[in-house]
């Protein structure tokens, strides 16, 4: 099947080929820092930042990676005890993020890569990325996504 819909920018194809870069790495990163690996069901590698789970301060998804590199640009960016933050949220007290009425992740998620919403659930949702259960399989995944959508 050849899915032509809502065929994606020339931007937002860059910034998911950007990511898929990003994500070719990431399983050896962790790795390397003897962090847990990837997993497209959590933003970062624990539940809450009050969690008895020791936050490694890295991200565990696709679009947590994303973040996590754009160091505050546009808004998005990893903080290493809170978490992934997206435009319109920011961080208070004890780490907990507070909606400025701005998007959630997965809609500022379509807004950055020009995608539809089921697209953006499609890539960055918990089963996203055709479940992918390596950094690796998410960065395949984005590339056939792109070369399927086509580019405006």
């Amino acid at each position: 099947m050849n899915d032509t819909t809502n065929k994606l920018t020339k931007l937002g194809a860059r910034r998911l080929l950007r990511l898929a870069k990003i994500l070719d790495t990431a399983d050896a990163e962790h790795r390397k820092r003897k962090e847990p690996a990837y997993s497209q069901e959590t933003l970062g590698h624990a539940e809450h930042p009050e969690s008895t789970i020791e936050m490694c301060g890295t991200p565990a998804c696709a679009l947590g990676h994303y973040a996590a590199t754009m160091r505050g640009k546009r808004g998005w960016g990893w903080h290493k005890k809170y978490g992934m933050f997206w435009p319109g949220y920011t961080a208070l007290d004890r780490g907990i993020w507070v909606s400025t009425n701005q998007p959630g992740p997965l809609e500022a998620a379509a807004n950055e890569f020009g995608l539809s919403a089921d697209d953006s659930r499609d890539l960055f949702e918990t089963w996203g990325c055709n479940n992918a259960r390596t950094a690796k399989q998410a960065a395949r995944y984005i590339r056939a996504f792109v070369k399927r959508k086509g580019v405006e």
